[in-house]
């Protein structure tokens, strides 16, 4: 039963429907932020995405090596403004460092 429901997540792959907002979401460095907020669209319901949590996602992909590494520049400047904890770009470089070395 639970692979079923599994199944059925990934196969409800949602879309992007080519319209998005503005919302505020004030953070520690940018008190008077706003965000973007992508809408997307799957099989059951309409929803949004923060222009954050795709960062969170990117970060995620280099640290699992889907995606190229960007500069550290890049990273601190993103992770400054979004409040992403620079800590998971120093843990993912600690990583590369010693898949190196194996």
């Amino acid at each position: 039963m639970e692979n079923a429901k599994k199944n059925h997540e990934i196969n409800n792959i949602a879309n992007t429907t080519g319209r998005a907002t503005y919302k505020q979401t004030p953070t520690k460095v940018c008190p008077d932020m706003e965000q973007l907020y992508f809408e997307l669209e799957d099989r059951g319901h309409v929803f949004q995405i923060g222009l954050k949590t795709l960062l969170e996602c990117i970060l995620f992909g280099v640290k699992e090596k889907q995606l190229p590494k960007l500069p550290l520049t890049w990273y601190n400047e993103v992770c400054s403004i979004y409040d992403i904890p620079l800590s998971e770009i120093c843990n993912m470089n600690e990583n590369d460092e010693e898949d190196e070395d194996n």
